[in-house]
């Protein structure tokens, strides 16, 4: 956008640079979708005990299967 290449970008929060416009467009919402009796959500689960459980991330549109939230979890570690 500053060279004037790209007209409107939407990416993450914060990874913008400095000095460029920027405007919330919404929030995501992550769900857990796990079979009925799975052992690890059995009680209330925590984030330390999400990062635990196995994941499966699937891209809408193909390519690398890693979300921003995986870097959330791995700084948890």
């Amino acid at each position: 956008m500053a060279r004037g290449e790209v007209d409107l970008p939407l990416m993450t929060p914060g990874q913008g640079p400095a000095g460029l416009r920027s405007r919330h467009l919404f929030d995501e919402r992550y769900v857990l979708i796990g079979r009925h009796g799975h052992p690890g959500l059995r009680r209330k689960l925590s984030v330390g005990r999400f990062a635990q459980l196995d994941q499966l991330i699937v891209p809408l549109r193909g390519g690398g299967l890693a979300a921003p939230v995986d870097d959330g979890l791995a700084a948890l570690d």
